[in-house]
This record gives C-alpha cells, structure tokens and sequence, in this order.
C-alpha cells in the first residue's frame, strides 16, 4: 500500500489511511522489538593503571622519555572519544555572550539545530531540549548533570554574536569525571552560518562516535535555507515553542509566519506552524476542527518541500492520532523514528496511539523510550505516569511524576496531576 504520493511538478501529497500490516506485535500487547527498557546510564570513569613502572630502575633520561610518552597519550585520549564509550550525551545550552535578547533567542536557537542534527544519530542516545536546556553547567555540577539527566557526557557553548558575525565556543566533557574532552571554536560570517552549523555537528558527531551514522552523513546534505531572516524567525518560533504554555505556543506561531512570509518556500516555518496548531489543540486551547484545518494545509507544503522531514512526519503521526487513526499516525511515526531515531516527540506520540488502540503495555515502552531521551520532559513523564495510574500502579505513577516538581515549579498541568495521583 502507499501512504505518500507523487504530484506532477509539485512533490508530494500524504494519502488515505493504510491498511494494518499483516503482524503487528502492538495487536497483541506487546512491547515494539526496537524498544528498550530504560536504564540509570553510570557515567564512566577513567581511572589510571597504579604500580607498574619500576621507576627506581630507570635512567633519568628513560624516565623522561616514559612520562613524555604518558603525557601524549593522556592528551591523546582527551581528545577523540569512542562511539562505545558513551550511552547518552546531553547538549546543554550555549551561553549568550552578547547585550540583546536576540542574541540569546539565537544562542538557544542553535543549541536546538545542534541537538535535531545530532538527533539523526543510531547511537549514543542524543538528549531532547526540554530536559537539556534545564541546566546550566554554570550552576551544576558535571556529576550532577549526568546524576539528573543520566548522561556520560555534555556538549556546553557560548555564542558570540557581533553584527555579522559569530563566535562559537564548545566543548564536550565527561560527566563522571569533569574533564573536558575536546574542545573548538568555530569563527564566521552570518551568512555562512549554515556551513558554521553543519562543521561543529560534522564534528561533534565524530568526536562522539569516531564516525557518521548514515542517517547524520545524509542530514549534512540538506541545502541551507535561502533567507536569513526568514532563519532567524523560526529560531524564535522555535524558542518559543519549547516552552508550551498558551502563550510562548501563541507567540512560536508568529514568529513562525513571518518566517514563512520572508520565504515561503521554508519547509521548517510552514512545519512549525502546522505543529504548533496541533499542540494548542493537544493541550486543550483551541478545537481540534480549528487546530486541523489550519494545521493541514501548513504541514502538507511542509512535506511537499521536504518529503523526508523526520519532524514533519512526526507532526503528521500527531494530527492523524488527534483525529482517532491511530494505525496511520503509527505508520507516519514509524517513518520519523526510522530518519531520527531521538526525537523523543514521536515515541511519546507513537505510545499514545498504541493507548488509542488499547494497547497500554506496549504504549508504556515507548513512554519509557521517550522519558530516556527526555528525563526532565513534563508531557513524556506526565504520560507515562498516567498510564500506570491506568494499570493500579500509582506509587510507581507517582515516582515518575514527583521529581520534575524541583525543575518545574510553575506548571499548572505537573501539580494538577500530581494532585490526581496523590
């Protein structure tokens, strides 16, 4: 069956609902395969070898030689890290260095792009911004940013912007140790930024896997927006966006239509508006008849200019479970998970229409997936918690729901239902 189909000289369209595949082990209850249990990711220590160089036995000029020798190698694995040794890097905020709230708009901006990039990545699990951008390396501890979000290592910047250009600083260091692991500084004009975006991904990537995944090596290839303004709004949409209230959700659609009227053909603005539509609708501000019919039109030029957006896909999966066709917004979800295994949205989406279909063992897999990828994410955790509310299980409820009140003191959703389960 077809779910996506060519238009003559203008791209392509989604189709009606598909039929069910022939096995589906979510029929039946049951975890997907591709899903994991979550685990307390113990950050990696490095502790050096004692007693085994009979220094009394050597020369002067040997032993000189023998700690020379150490001190290269010590830099040397300070500086290139193993796919292996990590599970689960965080990208926190980059710290704005400049005088306007611009600057600071387009700071997080990019720490957003930086962490959708390496989204794309098989391994190690990429953390998703709403926990990332909680804390602050200023104000916390290495161990106790890997202690909170379970993560070996962090990726931390400051960004420098000065008319036209930037500065941006990053480094990487373990979470278990507090040392900087490598480090670069990226130099350019503003309308190189797209170039600027794609070396310290192609790089930071490298230094944490030693290698591409095939699905990063492709996201290097899609060409740069056109316009920088039209960037620059949609950085602010998506600023905004990640704070989810009515009014940041508000604000995001904005921001997101002006880019979208600086350059129409920006696949990112015309998703962004779609999507934000939709969650005004998810979390109760507007019908979901009005979120749909604004919503269709934006996220369908959205995938007729990209067809393989992970996160349009995923927009998509989202509208079909909002309009009960839970079996569609798997499949749509499925194809966003399969470009961008981190995008903690669509696993979070994905268990609510296993729920739709009642599948609610297999619906908490994938909640738990997503809680991986988003330790402190108020919706995943708020989900979660209500699903085993649903199995009797509410002391477990609880215990997933309870620790975000430290991180997230004045959301109205979180302590009504904490209410709820106490």
């Amino acid at each position: 069956p077809r779910y996506i189909e060519t238009v003559a000289k203008r791209g392509y369209r989604l189709i009606e609902q598909p039929s069910p595949p022939p096995s589906d082990p979510d029929h039946q209850g049951q975890a997907a395969a591709t899903t994991t249990e979550p685990t307390l990711l113990q950050p990696r220590a490095r502790t050096p070898a004692r007693g085994w160089l009979p220094w009394r036995r050597l020369r002067p000029s040997a032993a000189l030689a023998v700690v020379a020798l150490l001190l290269a190698l010590a830099w040397a694995g300070s500086r290139v890290l193993s796919g292996s040794d990590y599970d689960a890097i965080a990208v926190l905020g980059f710290e704005n260095l400049g005088d306007s709230a611009d600057d600071r708009y387009f700071a997080e901006g990019l720490t957003t792009e930086l962490i959708s990039t390496l989204g794309h990545l098989e391994h190690p699990n990429i953390l998703g911004q709403a926990s990332s951008l909680r804390l602050d390396p200023k104000h916390h501890s290495s161990s106790e940013i890997g202690r909170i979000l379970h993560v070996d290592a962090f990726v931390s910047g400051k960004v420098l912007r000065s008319g036209r250009e930037v500065r941006v600083f990053l480094e990487i260091v373990e979470t278990g140790t507090g040392h900087q692991v490598w480090s670069a500084t990226y130099d350019g004009d503003l309308t190189d930024l797209f170039k600027i975006q794609r070396r310290i991904a192609d790089e930071v990537a490298e230094s944490i896997q030693g290698r591409f995944g095939t699905a990063a090596a492709d996201q290097r290839e899609t060409p740069a927006p056109a316009n920088l303004k039209a960037y620059d709004y949609y950085l602010l949409g998506q600023y905004y966006r990640s704070r989810r209230t009515e009014a940041d959700l508000r604000r995001a659609l904005e921001f997101y239509r002006q880019a979208r009227a600086v350059d129409p053909t920006n696949a990112n603005a015309h998703r962004g508006i779609g999507l934000s539509q939709l969650l005004l609708s998810y979390f109760g501000h507007v019908q979901l008849g009005d979120a749909e019919q604004a919503a269709k039109p934006a996220l369908e030029r959205a995938l007729e200019l990209d067809p393989d957006n992970a996160e349009t896909l995923a927009a998509l999966g989202l509208a079909r479970y909002l309009l009960g066709e839970p079996q569609v917004a798997k499949h749509l979800l499925d194809q966003a998970l399969a470009l961008k295994p981190n995008l903690a949205e669509a696993w979070m989406w994905r268990g609510l229409a296993l729920e739709q279909q009642g599948s609610l063992r297999a619906a908490l897999t994938q909640y738990r997936k997503a809680r991986q990828l988003e330790p402190l994410g108020i919706g995943v955790a708020i989900s979660e918690s209500l699903a085993l509310s649903h199995r009797g299980r509410h002391e477990e409820a609880l215990t997933v729901l309870a620790p975000l009140a430290v991180f997230e003191q004045t959301s109205t959703q979180l302590f009504r239902n904490l209410a709820f389960l106490a």
